[in-house]
């Protein structure tokens, strides 16, 4: 061969970003919840997309200045990963795509009660994460020259 490591194909990270492509936007299509007896609307992930700022910001207006810790917590969390959905445009570094990565899940745990059943949290952030950890596998370009992701 030409002396390169062959690496596994579902690992590449032409692969990787492709599949976290498809998966963040398939979330968006999903039904946003999964019940027998119930209407099955598709499109759960763009109702997501559009309501969580509006609650969020709804529920910090309606506060009235009560519990204002809880407020501001809840605010982030429900935001946080929100804006989770801004960083796939973009090559961050490695700590901030990792904060990326982690915060829906943060959430998820805090969140439990709303988000357990909710069908288009999972591949969204499963493809948020694929979207990330393609580009840690790439060399960053600086002037034309390759720049070491190792140490960042």
């Amino acid at each position: 061969m030409n002396g390169r490591k062959q690496e596994w194909a579902p690992l590449r990270p032409n692969v990787l970003r492709n599949t976290g492509i498809a998966l963040f936007v398939i979330s968006f299509f999903f039904p946003s919840r999964w019940r027998t007896n119930e209407s099955f609307q598709f499109f759960g992930g763009v109702q997501a997309f559009i309501y969580t700022p509006v609650t969020a910001c709804e529920f910090v207006m309606d506060n009235n200045g009560n519990d204002t810790g809880n407020t501001i917590w809840l605010f982030f969390l429900m935001m946080g990963p929100w804006l989770c959905n801004l960083t796939i445009f973009t090559r961050m570094p490695r700590v901030v795509a990792l904060i990326a990565v982690l915060l829906p899940w943060v959430s998820y745990v805090f969140l439990f009660d709303i988000l357990a059943g909710f069908l288009p949290f999972y591949p969204w952030a499963l493809g948020i994460a694929l979207i990330h950890l393609s580009r840690w596998q790439k060399p960053i370009y600086q002037h034309g020259n390759p720049v070491s992701l190792r140490g960042t």
